[in-house]
């Protein structure tokens, strides 16, 4: 019998690279603060072979970020923008008001890159104005 030979080539995925991961303010008040994100400078080889700098840069990207709360993990923000403008964020209750976040930085074929930082986010002071009702103090 005549030798043979059999080659497979496997490509596998790369993350995205090359970026940070930000949020301003890092403290705030729930409905009354708008924070951002600042997802930038990600790059990912999109389907090219290789990874270039130069030309990686320009991948297109999808952006996700999740809040820890009191009731579970929900996403404040997706979308393939990297600067994310003016999201309230839930209270954080607990844990002196300090809450978790994680940012996926996602590309084309879903592999991705994961950030994580803390903000603190207290609730709405409850006042009493001048207008609020008042008790009759003539009860008999």
């Amino acid at each position: 019998f005549p030798e043979a030979k059999a080659v497979k080539s496997v490509f596998t995925n790369l993350k995205p690279y090359g970026g940070n991961c930000s949020v301003e303010p890092l403290e705030g008040i729930t409905t009354v603060t708008n924070f951002t994100f600042k997802l930038l400078g990600w790059k990912d080889e999109g389907a090219n072979p290789y990874r270039n700098p130069l030309i990686d840069s320009s991948a297109g990207l999808q952006y996700e970020v999740y809040q820890e709360t009191a009731v579970g993990t929900q996403i404040v923000y997706s979308r393939g923008n990297s600067i994310s403008e003016g999201i309230f964020l839930s209270e954080c209750v607990g844990s002196g008001g300090i809450c978790n976040m994680t940012v996926f930085v996602i590309d084309i074929y879903k592999a991705k890159t994961t950030c994580f930082f803390t903000v603190k986010v207290a609730g709405v002071p409850l006042t009493l104005s001048n207008n609020s009702s008042q008790t009759n103090e003539n009860v008999d």
